[in-house]
């Protein structure tokens, strides 16, 4: 399809080249086509790119056609503000005279912010002209004198629409008690901009672990190593056992709140505590999903496995290898829960026994069993009043 296309598209280079030709001197043909696309005004003799009428032309069309103009044209105030009304980031080739000029700079922040970053410094220290393009869009703070971006209440102003504008603020500011708190209304994250010394506020860091527990990352270590903080924040979320320090992620009775409220947690745990048979245990009891992120030793463990399927049987699913493939206990687990059969490993899903016994617990359990296997046995478990029994029953953890 491609080449098919080809003629065309070699056509129509064609015929842009040789308008481009004509540009070169014919006026007309400038005007016709500046008006339809500025950038053609780059095709146009020097002559034409210093006529004021066939450049204004061209900006109207396409502000960024301003690189276009003769040097002369650069400098002119109505051919500037028709650029820069058009696309505010032709400042950029407006001559340093304009790039100075209030009124020429104001319109190209109107029409984009970042425009800002071509005025000169005079006007990038201009508060009036800053608040002006911050409130458009915080990110213009970037471009403002450090001296703005010292000033509480312009800063303010950013931080209010987005958080990560505190970042640009100068380091006294960072180390503002009510702008930093004003960003962590938006983001708690912002407690990661802030200076030191507020990263080690107690009171501030409890406040905002009671809406994100995650916020402990940007704590200073002492507040990382504070029990009773870090206790407020795992509560909140689990994960931020992360952060915790190393004594604390050895704690028994803390990584449990952590665990209870997120089975993740129990990654972050010490090793000591991971590998300890009875600790884990009680890990499982507290929330069964837990077993996912648990050692592969302790995924092995047939207590540990029976113990988390108590409290809930779909932890079947993050068995080891091993287990799911004891037929012993996959007979013992699919008399149980039926859709345990999924989870088994497939050699057991293609034994009749198995599939039998999961099918007369839940008879959707067959869909598990292979094609084959599935076709033989369906008469059969539909004549079969077992396969309508669906109870549960607590596992035993021996025997």
């Amino acid at each position: 399809p491609w080449l098919k296309k080809q003629p065309c598209l070699l056509w129509e280079r064609f015929c842009l080249l040789a308008m481009a030709q004509r540009l070169v001197t014919d006026r007309d043909d400038a005007i016709h086509a500046v008006t339809e696309d500025g950038q053609m005004l780059r095709h146009a003799s020097e002559e034409l790119r210093s006529d004021h009428e066939l450049v204004l032309e061209a900006v109207t069309s396409d502000g960024l056609a301003f690189q276009w103009a003769a040097p002369a044209l650069q400098s002119d105030p109505e051919i500037a503000l028709a650029a820069v009304e058009q696309n505010g980031q032709a400042l950029e080739w407006a001559a340093e005279e304009l790039r100075g000029a209030r009124s020429v700079v104001l319109e190209a922040v109107k029409q984009d912010p970042s425009a800002l970053r071509h005025a000169t410094e005079a006007l990038r220290a201009d508060r009036g002209l800053v608040l002006e393009a911050t409130r458009r869009d915080w990110r213009s703070l970037a471009c403002a004198a450090e001296s703005l971006r010292g000033d509480h209440e312009l800063v303010m102003e950013a931080v209010k629409m987005d958080w990560q504008a505190l970042e640009l603020a100068t380091p006294d500011l960072r180390a503002d008690r009510s702008l930093v708190l004003a960003a962590m209304r938006r983001d708690c994250q912002a407690l990661g901009l802030a200076a030191d010394t507020l990263r080690e506020d107690r009171e501030l860091v409890r406040e905002a672990c009671e809406e994100s527990g995650m916020v402990l990352e940007f704590a200073s270590e002492t507040l990382r190593s504070d029990r009773a903080l870090v206790l407020e924040a795992v509560r909140v979320d689990g994960i931020a056992l992360k952060f915790a320090a190393a004594e604390l992620r050895a704690d028994e009775d803390l990584v449990l709140k952590a665990v209870e409220e997120a089975k993740a947690a129990v990654k972050h745990a010490a090793e000591s505590l991971r590998t300890d048979h009875a600790f884990v245990r009680r890990c499982v009891r507290a929330n069964a999903g837990c077993l996912e992120f648990l050692p592969e030793h302790m995924r092995a463990d047939r207590e540990v496995v029976l113990e988390a399927m108590r409290h809930d049987r779909a932890a079947f699913r993050h068995a080891s290898n091993d287990l799911r493939g004891d037929r012993a206990l996959v007979l013992r687990v699919v008399a149980e829960w039926g859709l345990a059969l999924e989870h088994v490993s497939d050699a057991l899903r293609s034994d009749r026994e198995v599939v039998l016994e999961a099918v007369r617990q839940n008879r959707d359990a067959l869909r598990f069993a292979p094609p084959e296997l599935r076709d033989e046995l369906r008469a059969e478990i539909r004549v079969d009043a077992r396969n309508c029994t669906q109870f549960e029953r607590p596992l035993p953890v021996t025997g």
